[in-house]
């Protein structure tokens, strides 16, 4: 597997992933009118205009098998005042989940926060994906809030952001 930057090609397969993520995922969070319907379409609107117009803050990194995509991750440096950078979305593929894919990813977009004179990295996490929550307290996150945000569905849940400190130590879980 490859791990490396996105380019414009890849919009297709980033939002075919990112929409089977979600409807594996977000069931219970997004309502399934929007999850069996125009969440495909939504996401190659959004991967398509991110990667068309890419932006020097902006990150986006996939796992490449060679076959098609395993995972991605896309992040924004120095976001926010307080909290750095926003890791805005971190997916592997459902069928590729526990093969280290995401701690990979992880770690890769903390290096290059940190290379990039970043502190601290943060994410925001729905407060019912409890996979996930553990995944990122594994990997040493600290749990600062939690509040209700308006989903794309245009559906409310609560979302927990998560913060990491020490970009070093998180970016040691990448692999090379």
């Amino acid at each position: 597997m490859i791990f490396r930057p996105a380019v414009y090609a890849d919009y297709p397969a980033i939002a075919q992933l990112h929409a089977q993520s979600w409807q594996a995922t977000y069931r219970g969070i997004y309502t399934d009118a929007y999850l069996d319907g125009p969440v495909l379409v939504d996401r190659q609107q959004t991967w398509e205009t991110r990667l068309a117009q890419a932006r020097p803050e902006q990150v986006i990194l996939v796992a490449d098998t060679g076959q098609g995509l395993a995972g991605f991750g896309c992040a924004y440096l120095r976001h926010h005042p307080q909290y750095g950078t926003l890791l805005d979305n971190l997916h592997a593929a459902p069928a590729r989940k526990g093969q280290g894919i995401g701690t990979e990813l992880m770690g890769r977009v903390a290096h290059w926060a940190w290379v990039s004179g970043e502190a601290s990295l943060y994410l925001w996490v729905y407060e019912q994906n409890t996979g996930a929550r553990r995944f990122y307290d594994r990997l040493g996150a600290t749990h600062a809030e939690t509040t209700v945000k308006t989903n794309p569905d245009g559906s409310q849940a609560a979302s927990c952001r998560y913060v990491w400190t020490d970009l070093a130590a998180l970016a040691r879980w990448a692999t090379s």
